[in-house]
This record gives C-alpha cells, structure tokens and sequence, in this order.
C-alpha cells in the first residue's frame, strides 16, 4: 500500500496552466468576467477595439477622399505627364511626384492607417491564440486533476490485486467518470467549442493538437511528464463530445464574404484616386487576396478569433456604407451648388 500512496502522491499532484501575460488575453479575460460567455466576450471586445480605432479609420477616409477629389482634379494633368514622358518612366514617376506635392496629394497618408490595422490586426491574433492555449491547458488541467484524484482513490480503497485486469479496468472507469462530470466546452451558437476552429475538426481536441507546434496547433507541454497521459485523460470526454463537427464552416464564409464586402465597397469610393492602370490592378489584387487570406485564418485558428473577425467585418462594412452615402450626398450638394452658380 505505501507504494501505492506514493503514486497518489505523485499523480494528484495539481498541473497549473500558465496564465499567458498579452494585454489581450488579460483585455478578454477582464471582459468575459462582465459578460460571462466568450463569444459574446469577442463581440464586445471587437466593438470596443473599433472605437479605439474609429479616429483612424475616419482619419484613413477623409485622406482617401480627399485624394480622390485631387485626382479628378490631377486628371488632365496626368494624361499629358503620361503622353510627354510615357517612354522614360523613371522621368514620368519624377514628375508625378512633383504634381503630387504640388497639389497636395497624399501618398503615404493613406497607407499609414492601413500598416497601423494590420499591426492591430496582428498584436489581437497573438492575443487570441495566447488565450486559446491557455484555455485549452485550463481545460485539461481540471480534466486531469478529477481523473487523477478519482483514479488514484479507487486505487486507494479497492481490494482488487493491482495485477488484476479489473483492477485496471477499474481505476479508469473512475478517471473518466470523474472527467465526464468535470467537464464543460465553451460553445457558442453552432460552433461546439469557441477554442478550435469553426470548421471539421473535433470539438475536444486531439493530442497532435494538444501537443504538436505550428498553424492551428496549441503547442502545449503541460502535464508532458505526469502519470496519466493526455489521451487516458481526454479518451472518455472525447468519446463523448466529438460526435460531430466542431462547427459548419459557416463563420469562415462569412469572413471571406464580409471582407470582399467591405474591400469593394471601399475600392468602389475610392476608384478615381487609383493613379494608373498599375494602381487600379494592386486593388484588384488586394480585393482578392485579402478574402482569402481571412478565410485561411478563420480556417486554421480558433472560431473565438473567426468571431473578431466576422465583427469586426461587419462594423467595417456598415461604417463604409454610411461613409459613402454620406459623400455621396455631398458631392450631389456640391453639384447642385455649382450648376446653379454655373447657369445664373
């Protein structure tokens, strides 16, 4: 029996995940203690990081718009830089450039909020996955200190010879109970567990997943060395749980749908301040590579990070819609203004 204690000993010993220190992950962790859920935790997160950038995104705007009207302005101009010097380009560049500052259109203005969003946009995904893993340790933390302590406990009181088959049997039988008890996913609409992707994968995730590094993966070392394996601890809950999809791919697709959304209409308001035919295809390039590129993240990473994503799409969206029917409307005052003083 006293080898059998020192087991116990060992084996119920508690595994601690490592809180992860990102200011987002602690942002989240704030939030979701007001809210509760996660998923409505991402919401309220998203819409607060919009505010935070609202002045840079109608400060991006304003620029864009401004450079639009200068370029309509700029047009004849260009078309006779572009005749004289269509042969020599390194002149015809020199001499665009000489316009530009001239008439004050902004080159870098526009491009500097853009490489702000996508520092933004890099600093919350690291974030998101600082969370993920620590939840997931969470996770099997708590899993395994039931299947331990339940485990070990039935080792404890049992009469069973510890070479038995039923003695085996036995002890595991009152792991997973343990953890099937103990065990709760975090869902959130259809998708089975916020903390894996929204997409075919299981809803408790696996050990390559647990363990193993790179895109999509946790990356965890936590209770490597301990006495029961992740897949002795995990087997019952996963028998349990992954009877379906994690999710139906629907927060991906809408990632994709929602960004091309947003990039049309943006490149739509913006089309008359592309300079040259070069311009205009790096739009075209960037309408289609970014759609995809969300899509690939929403794929691999967590369906929490999809969610940020997905809202923060969405408030990008209607914010540009009604961007554009604003100017729109002043552009029509405008016109009206200069016709009734053009034909007084």
């Amino acid at each position: 029996m006293g080898i059998i204690n020192n087991v116990t000993l060992f084996a119920t010993e508690l595994l601690e995940p490592t809180k992860s220190t990102h200011f987002v992950a602690s942002i989240l962790e704030w939030i979701s203690g007001w809210v509760g859920g996660y998923g409505w935790t991402v919401v309220v997160f998203t819409i607060l990081v919009s505010v935070v950038l609202s002045p840079l995104d109608v400060w991006q705007k304003m620029v864009m718009y401004r450079n639009a009207k200068i370029m309509q302005r700029m047009k004849p101009q260009m078309e006779k830089l572009q005749k004289q010097y269509g042969n020599n380009p390194e002149r015809l560049q020199q001499e665009q450039l000489r316009l530009f500052r001239k008439e004050k259109y902004s080159v870098a203005g526009a491009c500097l909020p853009i490489i702000a969003t996508m520092v933004v946009f890099f600093i919350v995904w690291a974030g998101f996955n600082a969370t993920t893993k620590f939840k997931a340790e969470q996770n099997y933390v708590d899993a395994y200190n039931a299947y331990a302590t339940a485990a070990d406990k039935f080792k404890e009181e049992t009469d069973l010879s510890p070479e038995s088959e039923a003695y085996e049997e036995g002890w595991k039988a009152a792991g997973d109970a343990a953890v099937l008890a103990e065990y709760k996913t975090e869902s959130f609409l259809w998708v089975g567990n916020i903390f894996m992707p929204d997409n075919w994968s299981s809803i408790i995730p696996n050990e390559d997943t647990f363990r193993g590094g790179g895109l999509g993966k946790i990356d965890s070392n936590i209770g490597k060395n301990a006495v029961y394996s992740y897949s002795d601890v995990m087997s019952a809950v996963s028998n349990e749980y992954n009877t379906r999809w994690n999710g139906y791919l629907i927060l991906p697709v809408l990632s994709i749908v929602l960004t091309y959304m947003s990039i049309f209409l943006s490149k739509k308001f913006n089309r008359q301040s592309a300079v040259d035919a070069t311009a205009q295809n790096s739009m075209k390039f960037m309408q289609i590579v970014m759609p995809v590129l969300m899509g690939v993240f929403a794929l691999i990473y967590s369906a929490a990070f999809t969610v940020y994503l997905v809202t923060r799409s969405i408030i990008s969206t209607v914010v540009q819609l009604v961007f554009n029917v604003c100017v729109n409307l002043k552009n029509k005052r405008d016109e009206d203004k200069r016709l009734s003083t053009t034909f007084k």
